[in-house]
C-alpha cells in the first residue's frame, strides 16, 4: 500500500481527506486510542490518563458510539483521526490512512474510486534506462529520476541493459526526490529482451549473477543469457518480457516464460488488444533510453539507425492514449507490491576476512610506539591514544592491520613504497609502519583522513614498483582469501571526439532520415555520461566481508589473459562505503629508485631529504632547462613557472609549491595575486591542511571551526557566513579569508609531502650520481630502440621533438614520456654526461 500512496500528488491527498474523512471517522476503530492510553471501566464508562496534559484524575474518556474522545482536564476532544494526528504529529492524510487501515477499509479501492480514468494519477514505470546502458543510454541517474518525477512517475524501475551500475546512486537520488526506487536490468534471453526486477537483495544478487554468466569474455555486445540460466535464478525476480518486431513470435515466447508483458508503443498496444485482449498480465512501460524527445537524434546515432518509436520517458497521458487503464496503473502497482525496499549498508567489519583481537591490536600499537617514538611528548601520546581508540571503536582496526601487513610484506622483499594522500595524516599509520611520514613533524592533523568523529573509513593509496605488484596482489589474496578479492572496475564514457564521430557516421550514412533531425539540434555533451565500456582500475582491489557475496553488489567479469583476479562490472565508486578498496598503484619512479639503488650501491631509505649540494644545484641552475628535469613532480613548465615566481628555498617551500601546482583555483588568479602584493611562501597556504594550521596555530581559531573552514574550502564550497564572522572577529585578515574561499579544490598536504620527499631523494642521485641517474631514467621510461633513437639525435632534433609534443606536458602518454626524455638527454649533454651528436 505504501507504493500506492506514494503515487498520489499533494492535491490528491487533500481530495482524499475531503472525500473520505467523515466516512472513516464514523467507522473508526477506537482500539487505536486504547492502545495508547490504557483505559479502565468505571460506572459503565471508559476512562484513562490524558496523554496530552498533566492529568492526575483520569480525566480522559472514550465514547464508543460517537467514536470520539474527550479530556475534561485540558479540554482536548475530537474523533479518532484527530487523536492520531495530535499524538503522532502527523498530517491529516497520514492520520486518515492510519485509521482507515486499522478500521478495515479497502484503501486501494477508495483511491481508485477517487481518481477515476479522467484524472492523472502518479504512476509506476518499471522500465527506464540511463547512460549506464552501454552505447545506448543517454542521461545521468539524477536526470532520469527528476524527469520521471516531473512526468508524474512516483514508483520507478531502473533496468539498464546488462548493467547494475548506478543502482546505489539511483536509490539515493530517488529517496531525495520522493520517488520509490525499484532496481533491475534488461537482459537478452535467447534473443528476446527481458527486464528483470529484484524483489529483494537476493534478487539483486541473482541479476548480478545472470550478468556475470552472460558471456564467456564479458565483452561488449556479446552479452546473452539462456532461458535455463534465467529460470535457474528466477526465485527472487519478477520478469517482464518486452516484445519488439515480430509480435506473434515474441508474444508466444514471452507469455510462456515471463511473469508480465511490457507494452511500449501504440502499434503494439493496438495489435495486442485485438489479438490477445483477454491476457491480463500486461503493463505499459516507457522502455526508455533517454529522458526527453530532444535526445532521439543522439540515440539514433548510437544505434546507427532511424528508430520510429520514441524511446523517451513517457508521461501518463501518452500511455493512456493507447493503453488500458489497468496496464498503466493497476498492474504496475500490483508488481510494486511484491518488491521490498532495497538498501545498501556500510561495510560490516564484523565480517572482515580475517579476525583481529582489538586488545592485542592496542597493545601492539603501544609497544611499537615506545620503540618508534621513544621520547614522545604527552601531547603526542594523547593524540596516538585518541587515534587508536577512535579507530578501534569505529571498527577500522582491521583495515589498519591489513595495511600494516601489506607494507611489512613489501619491506621484507627489499622494495620501497610510499603512501599518497591523506593516509600520511595518521600517527597510528606511522607507528604501524604504513607510512614513513611522521604527521606530527609535518603538521598533519588526523581529522581530514579519519573525520572529526572517526566517521570516515580509512582509505590508503600506496605506490609500489611494477616489479613487485603481482607479488603484493597474490599476498593480499592469500591473506584475505581469493574469493574475497576482485579488481575494481570502472565505466569508460564517450569523449567529444568519439561522440562527434558517431553522430557524423550516422548523419552521413544511408540510415539517416533527414526530415526527422537536424545536426544543429545535436547536443554532443549529452553523450558524456553514456557508458562505452567497462575498464579495470590499474591498482584497485575490492574486498568484501565474509558474510556476503560479491553478487550482492556487482556482477563479476571473468579473469582475462594471464590475470588470476576477476573484476567488478560496475564502477568501483558505486560501493565506496559498502566494500573496502585497496589502492595498490604502480610507480615508475620507484622502478627508477630500484635501478639506482643497484647501480650506486646505496639504500634509498638512507638518503637525506635535504642536501646542501642538491639545493645549490637547484638554486644555481640557469638556461632553458628545468633543474628538475626527469623528476616528475617539478619538471613541468607549470611547476617551473610557479617556482620562478615563489622562489622556494627549503623542503617546506617545495611542499607548498607542489600544492599550488595541483590545486584548482588556488594559484591562478588567487594566491598569485597575493604574491604580487608581497606575500611569501612562509605565510601562504597551498594545501588543505595549511588552512587548518594557519587558522589554529597563527590565528588561534577553535579546532572545530578551523576544520569546518578547511573542509568547505577543499571542496570548493566557499566559506559559510557563520565561519566568516567568527574568523573576522578573531582578526583573521579579510584578504586571507577571501583567498581561502575562492579555492575550488585543495591538494592534500600529505600528498605533496610524499611527492616532494621522493623528488628530492631522486635529486640526490641526479646531483651525486649523474651518469647513473640519466642511464637509469632512460632505461625505465623508454624502450631500448627509442632510447637509442633519441641518443642519436642532434640537439636541434631533440628540440623539435620537445616542441612537436608540447601539448603532452600533463599527459601520461608515450609522447609525453618521449618529450621528457628528450629534455633529460639535453640536460645530460649540458653536464657532459653524453656527447653531442652534432
Amino acid at each position: 500500500m505504501e507504493k500506492v500512496l506514494l503515487t498520489l500528488s499533494p492535491e490528491q491527498k487533500e481530495e482524499f481527506v475531503n472525500r473520505y474523512y467523515d466516512l472513516i471517522a464514523k467507522k473508526a476503530n477506537t482500539d487505536i486510542i486504547r492502545r495508547v492510553v490504557g483505559t479502565f471501566n468505571k460506572d459503565g464508562a471508559e476512562y484513562a490518563t490524558c496523554p496530552f496534559c498533566d492529568d492526575r484524575f483520569n480525566s480522559f474518556s472514550i465514547n464508543e458510539d460517537a467514536k470520539t474522545f474527550k479530556c475534561s482536564n485540558c479540554g482536548r476532544e475530537g474523533d479518532v483521526i484527530e487523536f492520531v494526528r495530535e499524538h503522532e504529529f502527523s498530517l491529516w492524510f497520514e492520520s486518515c490512512i492510519t485509521v482507515a487501515k486499522e478500521s478495515g477499509f479497502d484503501i486501494y479501492s477508495m483511491i481508485k474510486e477517487m481518481i477515476g480514468k479522467d484524472k492523472i494519477l502518479g504512476r509506476t514505470d518499471l522500465c527506464v534506462r540511463s547512460g549506464y546502458s552501454v552505447s545506448r543510454g543517454i542521461g545521468t541517474i539524477e536526470e532520469v529520476v527528476k524527469t520521471a518525477k516531473a512526468k508524474g512517475i512516483r514508483v520507478l524501475g531502473l533496468c539498464d541493459d546488462y548493467s547494475t551500475s548506478g543502482h546505489k546512486e539511483f536509490i539515493k537520488v530517488c529517496k531525495e526526490n520522493d520517488v520509490l526506487p525499484i532496481v533491475g536490468a534488461t537482459l537478452n534471453v535467447d534473443g528476446y529482451r527481458v527486464a528483470v526486477l529484484a524483489k529483494n537483495r537476493d534478487g539483486v544478487a541473482s541479476i548480478n549473477k545472470l550478468i556475470s554468466i552472460s558471456s564467456p569474455s564479458g565483452g561488449v555486445g556479446k552479452y546473452k543469457n539462456t532461458l535455463k540460466q534465467l529460470l535457474d535464478n528466477k526465485e527472487n525476480l519478477i520478469t517482464i518480457g518486452i516484445p519488439d518486431k515480430n509480435m506473434d513470435e515474441d508474444y508466444e515466447y514471452l507469455r510462456n516464460n515471463c511473469d508480465y508483458i511490457g507494452i511500449h508503443n501504440e502499434y503494439m498496444a493496438t495489435i495486442f488488444k485485438l489479438r490477445w485482449g483477454g491476457y491480463k498480465k500486461v503493463i505499459a512501460i516507457s522502455d526508455s533510453y533517454y529522458c526527453d524527445p530532444s535526445d532521439k537524434l543522439l540515440f539514433d546515432s548510437l544505434c546507427n539507425e532511424f528508430n520510429r518509436e520514441g524511446k523517451h520517458i513517457k508521461n501518463t497521458n501518452e500511455l493512456l492514449n493507447w493503453c488500458r487503464f489497468s496496464w498503466v496503473f493497476d498492474n504496475p502497482i500490483a508488481i510494486a507490491f511484491q518488491i521490498s525496499r532495497i538498501e545498501y549498508e556500510d561495510f560490516d567489519f564484523a565480517g572482515f576476512p580475517y579476525e583481529l583481537d582489538e586488545d592485542d591490536f592496542y597493545d601492539n600499537v603501544m609497544k611499537l610506539a615506545s620503540i618508534k617514538l621513544p621520547n614522545m611528548s604527552q601531547e603526542v601520546k594523547e593524540r596516538l591514544e585518541r587515534e587508536t581508540m577512535g579507530v578501534i571503536q569505529s571498527k577500522y582496526a582491521s583495515s589498519f592491520d591489513l595495511w600494516a601487513k601489506i607494507t611489512s610484506f613489501i619491506s621484507s622483499k627489499g622494495e620501497n613504497y610510499y603512501i599518497r594522500g591523506m593516509g600520511n595524516n595518521s600517527l597510528l599509520a606511522y607507528v604501524l609502519g604504513i607510512t614513513q611520514i611522521n604527521p606530527v613533524e609535518w603538521q598533519l592533523p588526523y581529522e581530514p583522513f579519519l573525520g572529526w568523529s572517526f566517521e570516515k573509513m580509512p582509505d590508503f593509496d600506496i605506490s609500489i614498483s611494477p616489479s613487485i605488484k603481482k607479488d603484493v596482489e597474490n599476498y593480499v589474496c592469500e591473506l584475505l582469501g581469493k574469493n574475497n578479492v576482485v579488481r575494481a572496475g570502472y565505466v569508460e564514457k564517450y569523449n567529444d571526439s568519439d561522440a562527434i564521430s558517431i553522430v557524423d557516421k550516422y548523419m552521413n550514412g544511408p540510415n539517416f532520415e533527414s526530415k526527422y533531425g537536424d545536426k544543429s539540434d545535436i547536443k554532443i555533451f549529452r553523450l558524456h555520461n553514456t557508458a562505452v565500456n567497462y575498464g579495470i582500475h590499474p591498482g584497485g582491489l575490492i574486498i568484501k566481508p565474509n558474510t556476503a557475496s560479491f553478487y550482492e553488489y556487482t556482477p563479476i567479469k571473468k579473469c582475462i589473459s594471464n590475470d588470476n583476479i576477476p573484476s567488478t562490472l560496475v564502477d568501483f565508486h558505486e560501493f565506496n562505503d559498502c566494500l573496502i578498496k585497496l589502492d595498490i598503484l604502480q610507480s615508475n619512479e620507484l622502478s627508477l629508485v630500484a635501478t639506482l639503488e643497484k647501480k650506486t650501491n646505496t639504500k634509498f631509505g638512507d638518503i637525506p631529504y635535504e642536501d646542501k649540494e642538491v639545493m645549490e644545484y637547484i638554486n644555481n641552475k640557469t638556461g632553458y632547462l628545468n633543474a628538475f628535469e626527469g623528476i616528475n613532480e617539478f619538471s613541468t613548465d607549470w611547476a617551473a613557472m610557479i617556482i620562478r615566481r615563489t622562489k622556494p628555498k627549503t623542503i617546506e617551500d617545495y611542499i607548498k609549491v607542489s600544492g599550488l601546482c595541483h590545486g584548482t583555483g588556488v594559484w591562478s588568479g588567487n594566491v598569485e595575486k597575493l604574491f604580487n602584493q608581497g606575500l611569501t611562501l612562509d605565510d601562504a597556504f597551498a594545501n588543505r591542511e595549511d588552512i587548518y594550521n594557519i587558522l589554529r596555530n597563527k590565528c588561534g581559531i577553535d579546532r572545530m571551526i578551523a576544520f569546518g573552514v578547511m573542509d568547505d574550502c577543499r571542496k570548493g564550497r566557499g566559506i559559510r557566513r557563520e565561519y566568516r564572522m567568527e574568523l573576522l572577529q578573531n582578526n583573521v585578515p579579510e584578504y586571507l579569508i577571501n583567498s581561502m574561499g575562492a579555492c575550488k579544490y585543495l591538494f592534500p598536504r600529505g600528498h605533496s609531502i610524499a611527492y616532494t620527499l621522493l623528488s628530492f631523494k631522486l635529486m640526490y642521485y641526479k646531483v651525486h650520481y649523474p651518469k647513473e641517474f640519466y642511464e637509469s631514467y632512460l632505461s625505465v621510461y623508454l624502450s631500448l630502440d627509442k632510447k637509442a633513437e633519441l641518443l642519436r639525435m642532434t640537439d636541434e632534433q631533440l628540440l623539435n621533438v620537445i616542441i612537436s609534443n608540447i601539448d603532452s606536458d600533463w599527459l601520461f602518454t608515450e609522447e609525453a614520456q618521449i618529450r621528457k626524455a628528450a629534455r633529460v638527454i639535453l640536460e645530460a649533454r649540458e653536464r657532459n654526461i653524453y656527447e653531442n651528436s652534432n
